[in-house]
Order: structure tokens, then C-alpha cells, then sequence
């Protein structure tokens, strides 16, 4: 058993991308501007990389530190700024109803530690509620256009989930069945030349629209085994400008640890 972990080991770092995407993931501890020498090593290595970089969402880090302006980063950009301010009406909606919430994963750092550049294709907003307030977040959503749909790539529209299904699902899970809204994305001067059919969520083509179908995840738990409280606890303003977040080192703690829980103790395998 050892001989083949090892085999498999050696195997895996012999891929040509790794040094390179190791060079990048290291770039993210200070995020501080990279010296002319590095960017012209990390293009020389990584440009002819970008599809495996891709494959392994790291391509906005070599975007990030060596080509900002690139299109594809803006198109990641431009995404993340309709799903942001989609957040901020919901979030301005949701204090009006005095519901408290925290965002957190991968938007609220993307927001705090990149300067809101995107990293990626943003698919889905993740945010935290009381289990008490779901009625009133619902009524909310509901309310401005949200549904708890999926895009239907056949009829291009949003085609609403069953409600048994959505009662099964909401029955058993710490989170809501998604909520989704379509809103147009300006398409000018984007790379779209690359893009998969059918297109990666959360693009959409209604006709000859370009649409981002914004997705709201809503929680009332975060992991299996980790109690809502030990995570509000410091809790900080979140960086996007709406609700709040969860502190530097819950966060850290959670996107570590949530893995162990849900895939080691329960066998599951997002």
C-alpha cells in the first residue's frame, strides 16, 4: 500500500502545472505584487498551462499577479459585480425586515483579501440566517423575484424545483433548496470565445441575452458538527458592505475543518 500511495505521490508532482500552481497558491498568504522576474517565469510556465489551471480554478490567480486586464478575469469581474450588487438589494431588503445575516465562503474572501476580483466563475452566494427567520427570508426572496428554480438549458428559462423534492431536501440539510434570479450581463469587450456549451453556470443564454442566473444559498447551519455559535462568535462587518461575516480565524477554521467533518466523519463528497 505504501509503495503505490508513493508511486501515485511521485506521479502527481511530476505534472508540469503543479510548480507553477504552487507558485500561485503561495502568492495568496501576503498577495503583494509579484517582481518583473517572477511574472516573466510565471508567463513563460503558465500561459500554455491556462486550460489545466482552469480545470483546477486557478487560473484568476495567474491572472491576478501576471496579466489583470486579461479578459477572461474581466468576464470573472464583471459576473461577481452583478452577483454583488444583487447582494447588496437583498441585504438592504433583509435589514429592513430585521433579519440578521453573515456571509461567508468563498465571496466574503474574494471581497476582503482580492480587492473584490473574482476568482473564477462565482456559481452561488453563500449566507447564514437564523433557522427562525427562514419564513421571513423566503417571503423576502420570493417577494423580489426569486425562485427556487434551476436553469432549464433546453427551454432557457427557469424551471421551479418540485415542492416535494424541495420539502425532502430542506427536510434533512442545514440549507434551503437555492434561490435563483436572472439578471443580463453586458457583453462587451468579455472573451467568450472559450466557453463550454452548454455555458457554465451561473451564464445563461435567454435569446440573444447574455444572463447571469444569480444563485442565493441560505443557511442555517454551516457544516455538519459545528455549532452556528462558535461561528457568529467576534463576528465582524462583513466586506462586501451588507450583514456581517464570520472573523478571520472562524473562517480559516471553518474552510479547514468543515472537509474533515462532512467528508472523513460522514462520507460526503462535495
Amino acid at each position: 500500500m505504501s509503495t503505490t500511495l508513493h508511486s501515485k505521490s511521485a506521479e502527481t508532482f511530476n505534472h508540469p502545472w503543479l510548480a507553477a500552481g504552487l507558485e500561485l497558491l503561495a502568492w495568496c498568504a501576503h498577495r503583494q505584487p509579484l517582481d518583473d522576474r517572477t511574472v516573466r517565469k510565471l508567463k513563460t510556465t503558465a500561459e500554455c498551462l491556462l486550460p489545466v489551471l482552469k480545470e483546477k480554478r486557478l487560473d484568476s490567480l495567474f491572472y491576478l499577479t501576471c496579466a489583470p486586464d486579461a479578459p477572461r478575469q474581466r468576464l470573472y469581474d464583471k459576473v461577481w459585480a452583478i452577483q454583488k450588487q444583487t447582494l447588496l438589494e437583498v441585504g438592504a431588503l433583509f435589514a429592513r425586515e430585521g433579519i440578521d445575516f453573515y456571509l461567508f465562503k468563498g465571496r466574503e474572501s474574494s471581497e476582503r483579501w482580492y480587492g473584490s476580483r473574482a476568482l473564477g466563475l462565482f456559481v452561488d452566494i453563500d449566507m447564514l440566517v437564523e433557522r427562525a427567520d427562514l419564513g421571513n427570508v423566503k417571503a423576502v426572496l420570493y417577494g423580489n423575484g426569486f425562485r427556487q428554480a434551476i436553469f432549464d438549458q433546453a427551454e432557457s428559462r427557469l424551471v421551479d424545483r418540485d415542492v416535494l423534492d424541495v420539502a425532502l431536501v430542506e427536510g434533512q440539510h442545514y440549507e434551503l433548496v437555492p434561490f435563483r434570479r436572472l439578471a443580463p450581463i453586458d457583453v462587451e469587450g468579455l472573451d467568450l470565445q472559450e466557453l463550454s456549451n452548454p455555458l457554465p453556470m451561473p451564464l445563461a443564454m435567454v435569446g440573444d441575452q447574455l444572463m447571469v442566473a444569480v444563485e442565493l444559498d441560505v443557511h442555517h447551519g454551516v457544516a455538519t458538527d459545528i455549532e452556528i455559535d462558535d461561528m457568529t462568535d467576534n463576528a465582524q462587518p462583513s466586506t462586501v458592505g451588507v450583514g456581517q461575516t464570520f472573523s478571520d480565524s472562524n473562517l480559516l477554521w471553518l474552510f479547514t475543518s468543515r472537509y474533515y467533518t462532512e467528508v472523513a466523519l460522514h462520507g460526503k463528497t462535495s
